[in-house]
């Protein structure tokens, strides 16, 4: 069973149970300006 969760413009689809997404990841990928670069490096923000 899994969820569709929404943030912002963003929407997720995400397993019920287990491992999910958190909202600090998602905040980040919409505070970020695509339009001014084209590679973006996510490091050292997982969960746990």
């Amino acid at each position: 069973m899994t969820t569709l969760d929404f943030i912002r413009d963003i929407q997720i689809y995400q397993h019920k149970n287990g491992y999910r997404f958190s909202v600090d990841a998602l905040l980040l990928a919409t505070f970020v300006d695509m339009a001014r670069v084209n590679r973006i490096a996510d490091l050292c923000t997982g969960s746990g």
